[in-house]
């Protein structure tokens, strides 16, 4: 097996043979000594002397790329191939901000006057699109907050929380940041032991954050609850519920879709943001961010394989991930109706019976989660936990 080589700014990969060979040994032997960023397996690296092994995948930033910029003829940093754009840094900078703001105005995902909640984790992809709204607001006239959730995850948390409390210091976008600890009594790795279910850790995972920051946007009386999800993501998800007549989960991957009575809508703004762009421009813009993977996020899972199997398809095809996600869109009263024939998607909205969030069952995932797990259920805690933060928050927004 082969240590894969990707080329970001130029969307190119190379296959080279390992044996003993070090990062550095590696970079000189495919012409890139001049790399400003190395990632392995999705790490940041600093330390080039490291050994390599079969499998491994390498990601090569350099300060520039071969050509110019197809706008100001300045040093290349970036090629656009479903843009047919080579652009410099700011002119990247440029393309990504006017990108997102098109989808905003064309999905209608943002009016004047909102309040947009952003959930931020501290990645790329969350810091890029804080970033991005941060400076789109300023004509969009509307009031960004951010929402972070601190997991306690060890060696990964701290830094985390790091990057957001770095980035929203200079986006002057306000913070709220909730810990598992003070909801839980304790951080995310011993939830995930308490659970005897089986279910996977990015499942609980999800399922607690999206609770608090539904919790959290409610409190806010806020207009949407914006995350960081890009294209890959969004068409992998998309692709495998279509091979698996998951219509209940399609309908949800779209720019905008709105919740049960009582909810906040969700807005993806990044929905036409392919993930390399999310990485290089958080280069570019020179922003905080946590550059290594959540060490429970699983590897090889079918999303992974879809999103390779896009990548190929992008590089030979250049704008099919744009073209299969507008499809979707285009598509979705189509699809709903299909997932409404099957049962899948229910028409019923009622209050959870304990914390009276908005849910499709007499009570809802979270509050059982924690009965189930902690002898109580905490959605009622968590909600006056969130409460008193937005009132901090409030108290200076």
């Amino acid at each position: 097996m082969s240590v894969r080589v990707e080329f970001v700014q130029e969307g190119k990969y190379a296959l080279v043979s390992p044996g003993s060979m070090s990062v550095k040994e590696l970079l000189s032997a495919v012409g890139a000594d001049d790399a400003t960023h190395v990632f392995v397996n999705g790490t940041l690296i600093d330390d080039l002397g490291r050994g390599l092994r079969a499998g491994d995948v390498v990601g090569v930033v350099r300060e520039s790329i071969p050509g110019r910029c197809s706008i100001c003829g300045r040093r290349a940093f970036v090629r656009i191939p479903y843009a047919r754009l080579t652009l410099c840094k700011e002119h990247f900078i440029e393309f990504i901000r006017k990108r997102v703001g098109k989808v905003i105005e064309e999905y209608k995902l943002i009016k004047g006057g909102d309040t947009v909640m952003a959930s931020i984790s501290g990645g790329k992809d969350s810091s890029t699109m804080l970033q991005v709204l941060s400076e789109l607001r300023k004509d969009l006239k509307f009031d960004l907050v951010a929402l972070h959730i601190d997991q306690g995850i060890p060696n990964y948390s701290e830094k985390a929380r790091s990057a957001v409390e770095e980035l929203t210091r200079m986006t002057g976008a306000p913070l709220v940041l909730i810990t598992y600890r003070e909801l839980f009594n304790m951080d995310f790795p011993d939830v995930i032991h308490r659970d005897r279910s089986g279910r996977p850790p990015c499942s609980i995972c999800g399922l607690t954050r999206r609770y608090i920051y539904n919790a959290a946007a409610v409190e806010l009386n806020a207009s949407s609850v914006a995350t960081g999800h890009h294209a890959d993501d969004i068409a992998a998800y998309a692709l495998k519920a279509l091979l698996i007549h998951d219509y209940r989960s399609l309908v949800k991957l779209i720019p905008r879709t709105e919740t049960m009575k009582g909810g906040v809508a969700h807005i993806r703004p990044l929905y036409e943001t392919y993930e390399r762009e999310t990485l290089l421009y958080s280069i570019a813009a020179q922003l905080p961010f946590v550059a290594q993977p959540c060490p429970y996020k699983p590897r090889n899972v079918l999303e992974d394989q879809l999103k390779t199997m896009f990548n190929e398809l992008e590089r030979t095809h250049p704008g099919i991930k744009l073209s299969f996600l507008r499809g979707i869109v285009r598509n979705i009263d189509s699809y709903m109706v299909i997932s409404r024939a099957d049962g899948q998607v229910s028409n019923e909205t009622r209050l959870c019976r304990i914390c009276g969030l908005p849910t499709s069952s007499e009570v809802c995932a979270f509050d059982r989660f924690t009965q189930r797990i902690l002898g109580n259920a905490l959605g009622p805690y968590t909600r006056e936990v969130v409460k008193v933060k937005i009132r901090g928050l409030n108290a200076g927004f």
